[in-house]
């Protein structure tokens, strides 16, 4: 019994510690690096005369270049009035896969028919749902110079129709968390630029580009991948070539940066580029540390893993060569959310935020002088009515954490941006459903270990007390001699002598499987033997004698003993006697204690 005792609170305890150490907090991480992006293009007859150098070609192959090798998959959509052509999302894991893109990218330019800015859009959210990859960083970029228009070519479709596909397109795409970027090409003056910004306000990409000169593409989608990749576009210098070498300082603010990406703009080829670590070092071109990517308007130096410092561009072109150099800096960070409500989402509904910012596959720490740079804020939406309230998080280490109360009885929506002059990184969305209790704060872990210790001592003393019982009682473990004997109390002619053994074959068998019975034995426990129906039951007396109750008379011959030893729970010595009134014989069982 006392070993069932003492497993007992080791099974207890173990729970305790489970539960304990179980109750853990509801979180979601959203990384900057991964991205699946699919780009959705307008290849109608206009696109010809507002982009006749096809610009967005070799801007979408910039952005190509731009991207973290092995963490992007790239897929475009092209249409007019249907869906011209789709290239297939792929993985850019290194510079092969990087030149096939581009060349696909190139036989791209064939242009023709109207604008249905709903069917492109209706295709591509439903493709991006539907491809596997990078769910966290999923986005289509769109680019347009026009609005809807439906051409005769397909009479059976209506503006209306493409409407109402774009409002149900833009609506799963802010359901399933995919921003949609909007690019206006305005040189024919004909986008509707409210309908690219209300396409991108509802779906979270923010502000909508617009430009009146193809050649500012490379720009705009530059900026598009910064913002994704919670990063900026950094300004460094700009200049006319002389003809030589063009000096340009490259600042790397800290050493959490995974790819500095050099952005260099030109008007004419670019003769040579040479680099120089911050030590003044010279870095050897597509080397280990520095890879450079020509395309026709833009070359991208990609600086990998660069160390803290200033860095020298020494870059060579054709005198009167426009030359305009930016940054972009690639860290790659996780922002972990911790969301939490008062009470179920309603009016004076107390939400709590907790951010906490990583860099690394394995959460590794931040660079501290980064760190020092960044502040917090929660973006709060009203998805009701569209307002939006933003709360200023207090910043300690690498959590930044704040609370806001909910004005009314609304459904809302809550994001993170921790951003600073060169960066700028958002967790994922947070919904607050109005009458949702599915983030309402759980009880406090230590609560539940605090119960944990007062059950444990409250079982400690229960088990104190029983084992002084049993102790009183004087109920042990150990060896018991049983010895089971017979004898004829008085001749009884009529009692064969086989009935009489044969009954005794009889009782020696029950008892067997009695004692056996007995080993582990509980008290109040209930035996069935073998040749009885009834029951028989035993208990313990306060002197720690095993009593039996119920015991049948089975007749054996005289003479005869049976002894067994078996491991039993008790204490004492049981002597009982019987006598079988049908064969006047008298049995003793005698079980002592001897160990």
């Amino acid at each position: 019994m006392i070993k069932r005792l003492n497993c007992v609170l080791v099974a207890i305890v173990t729970m305790l510690f489970i539960i304990s150490s179980s109750i853990a907090v509801s979180a979601a991480t959203a990384s900057t690096l991964g991205i699946d992006v699919l780009f959705v293009v307008d290849a109608s007859l206009s696109i010809k005369n507002n982009d006749p150098a096809d610009n967005r070609l070799d801007a979408i192959q910039s952005f190509a270049s731009l991207c973290t090798p092995g963490k992007t998959r790239i897929g475009a959509i092209f249409f007019n009035d249907k869906i011209y052509k789709q290239l297939d999302t792929v993985s850019i894991d290194n510079t092969d896969d990087l030149k096939k893109f581009n060349e696909e990218i190139s036989g791209c330019n064939d242009v023709s028919g109207k604008t249905d800015i709903g069917l492109a859009l209706k295709e591509a959210v439903a493709r991006i749902k539907k491809d596997s990859g990078n769910t966290e960083g999923k986005c289509i970029v769109f680019l347009s110079d026009g609005k809807t228009v439906i051409g005769k070519n397909n009479p059976d479709r209506t503006l209306e129709q493409s409407n109402k596909d774009l409002n149900n397109a833009v609506a799963d795409a802010k359901d399933a968390g995919i921003p949609i970027y909007t690019v206006g090409l305005n040189a024919g003056k004909s986008v509707d630029i409210d309908q690219l910004k209300q396409i991108s306000d509802m779906t979270g990409a923010g502000e909508t580009q617009i430009i009146d000169d193809a050649s500012a593409l490379h720009k705009k989608f530059s900026e598009i991948i910064a913002h994704h990749s919670g990063s900026k576009v950094e300004e460094v210098d700009s200049f006319v070539s002389t003809g030589d070498y063009n000096d340009v300082t490259v600042k790397i603010a800290d050493n959490s940066v995974l790819f500095a990406n050099v952005l260099i703009a030109h008007n004419k080829p670019l003769d040579d580029v040479k680099v120089y670590d911050e030590k003044g070092k010279e870095t050897e071109i597509n080397g280990e540390k520095a890879e450079l990517l020509h395309n026709k308007n833009q070359s991208t130096l990609k600086l990998k893993s660069p160390e803290k410092g200033n860095w020298k561009i020494s870059i060579k072109s054709a005198a009167e060569t426009k030359v305009e150099v930016s940054l972009i800096c690639l860290r790659d960070y996780s922002v972990k959310s911790e969301v939490f409500t008062s009470t179920e989402v309603k009016k004076d509904c107390t939400v709590k935020f907790n951010y906490s910012l990583y860099c690394g596959e394995n959460d590794t720490d931040i660079d501290a002088t980064f760190l020092s740079l960044v502040k917090g804020k929660v973006v709060v939406t009203d998805t009701e009515n569209g307002t939006k309230q933003e709360v200023e998080l207090k910043s300690e280490g690498n959590s930044f954490r704040g609370e806001y109360v909910l004005p009314d009885d609304h459904s809302y929506e809550a994001y993170c941006v921790i951003y600073s002059e060169n960066s700028n990184i958002r967790s994922g969305v947070t919904d607050l459903t109005l009458g949702s209790d599915a983030l309402k704060e759980p009880i406090n872990p230590l609560i539940f270990i605090a119960a944990g210790v007062v059950g444990l001592i409250l079982i400690i003393v229960i088990i104190a007390f029983i084992k002084n019982r049993i102790t009183r009682l004087k109920l042990v473990s150990g060896k018991f001699a049983v010895s089971v004997s017979s004898r004829m109390v008085a001749t009884r002619n009529n009692v064969p002598f086989d009935l009489a053994s044969n009954c005794m074959g009889k009782y020696q068998q029950s008892m067997k499987m009695v004692l056996d019975a007995l080993y582990g034995l509980e008290d109040s426990a209930k035996i069935i033997p073998a040749n009885v129906s009834s029951k028989i039951k035993f208990h313990f007396d306060k002197m720690g004698n095993m009593c039996f109750k119920n015991v049948p008379g089975v007749a054996m011959s005289g003479g005869s003993s049976y002894k067994n030893e078996t491991a039993v729970t008790s204490r004492g010595i049981v002597k009982m006697e019987y006598t079988d009134a049908t064969t006047n014989i008298r049995t003793s069982i005698s079980i002592q204690f001897i160990a």
